[in-house]
């Protein structure tokens, strides 16, 4: 009797377990009967549209990443103000390109994406300057808009596959006395961030201020050149001072003014140009520093 139970029991177990078995085949075959009816349909299965989902997140993730970094370049490239990205137009202008990025605000801008891009550039131009042995540089002082004085030190190298390079290093503010002694620390200490060796300096191009020539002649005696256009400007700028040259100039420049100062003799100037099929052409004002606008105001 014992026995007899034991077998049935055995058959139980096995007869459900072959019922499990068989229902969990017909499970499949539903799932995959729905998963084919919902390919035949075009209709994504929850797998798939997850999967979507998830791919083009990345993809707008790395679009607004892209758009992020090529605005920084274009306010770096363009000098553009960092408030930019939050005018009215420029944002209708984004809305009408990336309907779905969303601009940054300027903060982001002036405090991570153009320091991040420096660091970049600065990185890659101190990497070509570490494979070239020689060095020349060009440099010059100035004053800004609203009145600071800056220095710009631009160097120039030949590449080892033989590539003539030029990189604007700094664009330092100097707020000491411009003297010659001033001049020269600055430009030491400017080579020196960049880990350029004096010795690797062959070459070193100023205007002939008193303070620049005194500077370098002191600290790269035998490697000094004046500017050939600040030389050229100041050649020219004596020519001009010449009696007959000066009147000739000045009665030029007297006719410019009086045409460039009335909208009524520039009306009529268009006319009389269209009337005799001349190039609508108006008259250049020079100025006095630039011999290169005097002669533009002569020619025209």
């Amino acid at each position: 009797m014992t026995f007899f139970i034991g077998q049935l029991l055995e058959w139980m177990q096995h007869h459900a377990h072959i019922s499990e078995s068989t229902d969990h085949l017909y499970r499949e075959k539903g799932a995959f009967k729905k998963r084919e009816q919902a390919r035949a349909s075009g209709q994504l299965t929850i797998f798939e549209s997850v999967e979507r989902k998830r791919k083009a997140d990345m993809t707008s993730a790395c679009e607004d990443t892209a758009i992020t970094k090529s605005l920084a370049y274009f306010i770096a490239k363009d000098m553009m103000p960092f408030r930019i990205v939050e005018r009215p137009g420029f944002n209708a202008l984004m809305k009408t390109v990336a309907p779905k990025y969303k601009i940054p605000r300027r903060q982001h801008f002036s405090e991570k994406e153009i320091p991040n891009m420096y660091i970049k550039l600065k990185e890659d131009i101190a990497n070509s300057l570490s494979e070239a042995k020689h060095f020349a540089f060009t440099t010059d002082l100035w004053t800004s808009n609203t009145g600071h004085p800056y220095m710009s030190l631009t160097v120039h190298f030949i590449t080892p596959a033989w590539e003539v390079k030029a990189a604007c290093l700094e664009t330092a503010y100097l707020s000491d006395d411009h003297t010659s002694d001033n001049i020269k620390e600055t430009f030491e200490n400017l080579i020196k961030e960049w880990g350029i060796q004096q010795s690797a300096v062959e070459c070193v191009t100023t205007d002939n201020g008193t303070n620049m020539k005194a500077a370098f002649k002191s600290l790269l005696p035998s490697s000094w050149l004046s500017c050939f256009g600040h030389n050229l400007n100041l050649a020219l700028g004596k020519a001009m001072k010449i009696d007959q040259v000066d009147v000739a100039v000045r009665a030029c420049r007297s006719v410019v003014q009086g045409f460039n100062h009335s909208w009524k003799r520039r009306r009529e100037l268009a006319k009389k140009q269209a009337e005799l099929n001349l190039p609508q052409h108006t008259l250049i004002q020079d100025v006095v520093t630039r011999w290169g606008s005097t002669y533009d105001m002569i020619s025209r």
